[in-house]
């Protein structure tokens, strides 16, 4: 364990100032441990009486202050019976109203208390609603009677600054002011352990086990982690009591990463808490433009400032947000695909060859099927709709390394790409991600894609990879149109195989309608081709029709001129409603011409296709000079 102190920098003096304060972090990161240490402290140096006290309990009494209050009050004492002195100990408590009971029970407290008094409210925030309010406003009005009369030093501790406190207010869930408790002084947050606070904690295990961390675990560690402290522990105590019991064996970078997939696979309770804050629409809107590359949308800068609290993100030294550490980024990947994992068909491992070692031709192979037969459809079940297509590949990708390989990913706000590396069995290949919207007009980001997938792969120490494209335009033609995949080299050398995706979310059987496709793998790379011409029939109407608006028909052509409105052979096309289509009239025995047939000649070549059954209307009756609404039916000559 570390000096609270250095974990808290700024904290003594503003106890020793008489400062009111909060702090907020995230779950597990050692605020309740630091602060009970800090309290001690405190105690033992006969200053103050100091202790940390919960307000948990009254939260299962969101509508009944009175009985929030009695619950809250009851587990204060049982807090000061452990950590003060007999002396120290809180007078019985006011018999007060409802909506008074915390300030007058502080109140008698600070009064009868030998020393100045100093409270930690710990779970402050599990409060909501008339109940939360409440508390501040009690606190806020004893604030004026310190330090005789209330607590000389006070911090409201919990996962949200004030401003974030959850209550039904104003038609928000959020309280979005700090005005109940606009008595505090500063508000501050904890931050994660450096590498040389790391390498300290486990040096403490080594001391009093004999059991030595090397130096390149230590480093593993810290980069896994990013020294989240929850993470730094979790992932010494996984390695230490499960992976490598036997204190004479020293713990290498290769346990570390062992440990890092048990608790991605066993995703404990602090885990399974920060992914489900993934459903959260400020969160979302931070997650879901890193995971595509994009720069951040629209936003208040209270909901960016929300999920830093939550410890999500980071910002980094340049300004920039990226997701807290490594282990974070692979957790928001697995829960945000769960669905799409569990969606996924049966995929025979055609990508491994005999030696159980991976054939990433095969795999390349693989996904461009999946994709073409599967991938477009399972658009429409991610959670995300910006970052689906990025998020289908890598449910196909986790379904590909299952038990026996590992993703890396590397995604951030404005990098413009999302960076995976597949490893297995001692390969690795690169792959880099982008996507081709209509906002960027007709750039096509193949050529800055190769030169930021060059760069990956000299950094991951590869020769190959893949640039995967998806085109989200909204004109983008069918993948048959086009060759799916180009083999090319980078600036660098390296072989590289540009992958193009038609990715346009697509409602069920949209896709229907399209021929099949067939694969092959010729000396310029991979390529998709189309079929031949269709050999399916019509299932009504003339062969060739093209004005039906019914169900199942192609549209309707509207432009006028040779051909248009006819079927094959200038033949009138057929009647817009059920019916067979109409054909011409046949001249009578003798050479004659019918009257039917010669008006029918005249109009066919322009002609628009008759809404009823029956001859062609009769010319138009109106008076001259008015205009026919369908001139198109009007027989005479020019028509």
């Amino acid at each position: 364990m570390l000096p609270p102190d250095r974990r808290l920098p700024g904290v003594r003096e503003l106890i020793d100032q008489q400062g009111y304060f909060v702090l907020h972090a995230p779950r597990q990161v050692g605020k309740t441990t630091a602060l009970l240490s800090l309290g001690a402290a405190l105690t033992a140096e006969g200053r103050y009486a100091a202790l940390l006290v919960s307000m948990e309990t009254g939260a299962a009494f969101p509508d009944d202050v009175g009985a929030a209050e009695h619950a809250i009050l009851a587990e204060w004492r049982r807090s000061a019976r452990h950590q003060l002195p007999a002396d120290l100990q809180p007078p019985p408590w006011p018999d007060t109203l409802p909506g008074s009971r915390i300030g007058a029970a502080l109140e008698a407290w600070s009064a009868a208390s030998a020393r100045p008094l100093v409270v930690f409210l710990d779970e402050i925030d599990a409060l909501r609603d008339n109940v939360l309010l409440s508390v501040l406003r009690q606190l806020r009005a004893g604030h004026r009677s310190r330090p005789e009369g209330f607590p000389w030093a006070l911090g409201l501790v919990g996962l949200r600054d004030v401003r974030d406190y959850k209550v039904a207010s104003g038609g928000s869930e959020h309280l979005h002011t700090a005005s109940p408790f606009n008595i505090k002084v500063r508000s501050l947050t904890m931050r994660e352990f450096t590498a040389d606070e790391v390498a300290e904690l486990y040096a403490q295990h080594t001391a009093d086990t004999g059991q030595r961390f090397e130096d390149d675990a230590l480093r593993q560690a810290f980069a896994h982690t990013q020294g989240q402290p929850w993470l730094v522990n979790a992932l010494a105590y996984v390695v230490t009591t499960e992976l490598k019991p036997d204190r004479a064996v020293s713990i290498t970078a290769a346990d570390i990463d062992r440990a890092r997939d048990v608790l991605v696979d066993r995703q404990d309770t602090h885990l399974d808490s920060l992914a489900e804050r993934l459903r959260d629409p400020r969160v979302r809107a931070v997650i879901e433009p890193m995971i595509q590359g994009e720069s951040l949308a629209a936003l208040a800068p209270d909901d960016l400032r929300f999920v830093l609290d939550l410890g999500l993100v980071r910002e980094r030294a340049d300004g920039g947000v990226e997701v807290a550490n490594p282990i974070y980024r692979e957790i928001i990947a697995r829960q945000l695909t769960v669905t799409m994992r569990a969606s996924l068909p049966v995929m025979a491992p055609t990508w491994l060859a005999a030696d159980g070692r991976m054939d990433f031709d095969r795999l390349l192979e693989a996904f461009v099927a999946f994709w073409v037969q599967h991938g477009e459809a399972m658009l429409a079940s991610s959670p995300y709709n910006e970052a689906a297509p990025q998020l289908v590949m890598m449910a196909f990708l986790h379904r590909v390394v299952n038990g026996g390989g590992r993703i890396d990913r590397e995604y951030a706000i404005g990098s413009k790409r999302l960076d995976l590396c597949v490893a297995h069995r001692g390969e690795r290949l690169g792959i880099e991600v982008k996507t081709w919207r209509d906002a960027d007009k007709a750039k096509d980001p193949t050529i800055d894609g190769l030169t930021q997938l060059d760069g990956y792969l000299a950094r991951l120490g590869v020769a190959e990879g893949w640039l995967v494209l998806f085109d989200q335009r909204k004109n983008v033609p069918a993948l048959p149109e086009r060759r799916a995949v180009e083999a090319v080299t980078t600036a660098g050398g390296r072989a590289v195989k540009v992958v193009r995706c038609r990715a346009r979310r697509m409602s069920a059987g949209a896709r229907g309608g399209e021929p099949p496709v067939s694969f092959a793998w010729g000396p310029d790379g991979f390529s998709v081709r189309a079929p031949g011409p269709s050999s399916v029939a019509p299932t009504s109407g003339c062969p060739g029709c093209r004005c039906s608006r019914r169900r199942g028909r192609a549209p309707r052509d509207r432009r006028r001129g040779a051909g248009s409105g006819s079927g094959p052979g200038g033949r009138p096309c057929c009647d817009r409603r059920a019916g067979p289509a109409r054909r011409p009239s046949t001249p009578p025995a003798g050479g004659g011409t019918s009257s039917v047939a010669h008006a029918s000649a005249r109009r066919a070549p322009a002609s628009r296709c008759s809404r009823r059954e029956g001859p062609p209307r009769a010319p138009s009756s109106r008076a001259p000079g008015r205009r026919s609404r369908r001139p198109s039916q009007v027989a005479g000559p020019g028509v």
